[in-house]
């Protein structure tokens, strides 16, 4: 797609998705430049690699209110580092990475949720890892 018709396209859009793959070409796609062309106020999600945006420049975008949300699944590097800025940006969220899906899958994200649910009300350490 020519730049002009992507800057065009990401000033109009109310959602933008990611679903860039790792290569030499898309590393950083999602920058600065291209998130400042997004319409005041889109969401954002990644589901794509981690790789293909610039998290600095994401950052700055939910900072200033240029994107009002970003979901991200995928980050450069996983698992996220624990004092990284994305966790406790208020208008980001961070899902369980769990889209491939397991045999167990439902059991195991029950099992999480119940000792979340008792570190909760008894005062203890939530984990944000299924196992």
């Amino acid at each position: 797609m020519p730049e002009e018709l992507l800057s065009s396209a990401l000033g109009q859009a109310d959602h933008v998705v990611n679903l860039l793959p790792d290569n030499e070409s898309t590393r950083n796609y999602v920058n600065a430049r291209r998130l400042a062309c997004c319409k005041p106020g889109a969401r954002f999600y990644n589901v794509g690699r981690g790789s293909t945006v610039d998290e600095a420049a994401l950052l700055a975008a939910l900072r200033s209110g240029r994107v009002s949300e970003a979901y991200l699944d995928v980050f450069a590097t996983e698992p996220l580092p624990p004092d990284h800025a994305f966790w406790t940006e208020p208008r980001c969220y961070v899902p369980p990475h769990t889209a491939g899906g397991r045999h167990d899958q439902d059991e195991a994200l029950v099992r999480h949720f119940l000792a979340n649910l008792a570190a909760f009300t008894g005062g203890g350490p939530w984990t944000d890892r299924v196992v």
